[in-house]
């Protein structure tokens, strides 16, 4: 009895130093996001004022460092709409898998690429990386984050992905929960473009290190990014 009681007692222990710790950790990750959020509105910038900043910067950065310069395709950066689930965004795909592999070339087994998501204001969502392989008779195909699905089960759950919860606490900070059908289709028309950066690299260490140097550039030079800690995890 008295056994059970202490294993019942370090359960709860570990319980709140974890779980509370998480739940402090979400709530910096929220209050962040929403400082962001408000310096990128005194800013006074819009959609096409972000994208020429990053490229801007982008550029900047890789003519300045040979070895980057050998592992991104700058030049070769492009805007990915991503609409809604439907027909359109099944042509977007094909589109965005042609135009990789063209930048790229033929043959590789895998594709990689960074990206920056943007909200339909133009502010930076977060900086992420990708890849995907085409394999012959496959039936699937898995090219990241980019085109990502938002349901209603995900965003209900007691604790859902940091992104859903920023988005969340972006779109519907003043709706209480269950979360319907209509903040599905709010988070669709809240993330509606990506800068995509094709990668001449060979493996998901070298993309991640990529990452964090155009993440951690846009943050030193004072560009707002909602999940701005995403290229770090």
């Amino acid at each position: 009895m008295f056994k059970i009681y202490g294993l019942f007692r370090i359960g709860i222990i570990v319980f709140l130093f974890y779980g509370g710790s998480e739940m402090a950790d979400r709530e910096k990750i929220k209050k962040d996001a929403q400082e962001q959020l408000e310096l990128f509105r005194k800013s006074g910038k819009g959609n096409t004022e972000t994208k020429a900043e990053i490229t801007r910067l982008i550029e900047e950065k890789i003519t300045n460092n040979s070895k980057l310069s050998k592992a991104v395709n700058w030049d070769e950066m492009f805007f990915q709409k991503i609409p809604p689930p439907g027909q359109e965004r099944e042509k977007c795909i094909a589109e965005f898998i042609y135009k990789i592999i063209e930048i790229c070339g033929k043959g590789a087994n895998r594709y990689f690429y960074d990206w920056i998501s943007l909200t339909r204001d133009g502010m930076v969502f977060c900086v992420g990386k990708s890849s995907f392989s085409i394999y012959p008779n496959s039936k699937r195909l898995y090219i990241g984050d980019i085109f990502t699905s938002f349901t209603e089960e995900e965003f209900n759950k007691s604790r859902p992905s940091i992104p859903d919860e920023i988005i969340l606490s972006v779109i519907a900070q003043d709706v209480t929960p269950p979360y319907t059908r209509e903040i599905v289709e709010m988070a669709y028309d809240f993330l509606t473009e990506v800068i995509i950066i094709p990668l001449n690299v060979d493996n998901d260490e070298e993309a991640l290190a990529i990452e964090t140097e155009i993440g951690n550039l846009l943050i030193n030079n004072c560009v707002p990014i909602l999940n701005k800690e995403s290229h770090l995890r």
